[in-house]
């Protein structure tokens, strides 16, 4: 039985990646966002073993849903009372909602810190949004419900991230990465 999988949320790259996203994406609303994520995440986790972000992915209605940050995203949209306060200032400090409307379109005035990447995640970031950038959200919602992580995963439910390898041709060597990662994040955890 494989083991369960789990990054560690990275605020600083969550911050820069919607900065970036921002500054290059048009019409960019919270659906695109959560997409062009997802994409960013899958791509990098095939090609390196791990994520960008670090956000843990749900299966939702709309596909795979970065929970985290949508939440954060739920937040500084006003939507709710917000449920990561230090975190979700950050964000809103970094990025905003053109207006309360659930469809408005994200804007910033902030420069992102690319030293926040690595230059494959630069990469990967860059050859996605070129790639997606100026899809619609939809587009991008039927890209995603035919990867195996929205039609394998329960509705509701964290997406098991060994899904994301499913119908891809990748090296066995990046699984055992990621896998080798989540034994090294285990222990250090176990230290605590």
């Amino acid at each position: 039985m494989p083991q369960v999988i789990r990054f560690k949320f990275n605020i600083e790259k969550v911050k820069n990646l919607l900065i970036i996203l921002c500054r290059s994406v048009p019409e960019l609303d919270v659906l695109k966002i959560v997409k062009l994520f997802y994409l960013i995440d899958k791509q990098h986790l095939l090609r390196y073993g791990r994520i960008v972000t670090g956000d843990m992915y749900y299966k939702l209605d709309y596909g795979p849903v970065p929970s985290k940050t949508y939440d954060i995203l739920k937040d500084i949209r006003g939507d709710r009372t917000p449920v990561y306060g230090e975190e979700s200032k950050l964000i809103a400090e970094a990025v905003q909602p053109e207006s309360l409307d659930p469809t408005a379109f994200f804007k910033t005035k902030a420069k992102p810190d690319l030293n926040a990447f690595s230059k494959n995640e630069s990469d990967v970031i860059q050859s996605m949004v070129k790639k997606y950038g100026n899809k619609t959200g939809a587009d991008l919602m039927d890209i995603t419900h035919k990867d195996a992580t929205y039609i394998k995963a329960s509705r509701g439910s964290p997406i098991d991230f060994y899904l994301f390898f499913e119908n891809e041709k990748v090296s066995s060597d990046v699984i055992s990465i990621m896998e080798e990662e989540q034994e090294n994040r285990n222990f250090l955890d176990d230290l605590k």
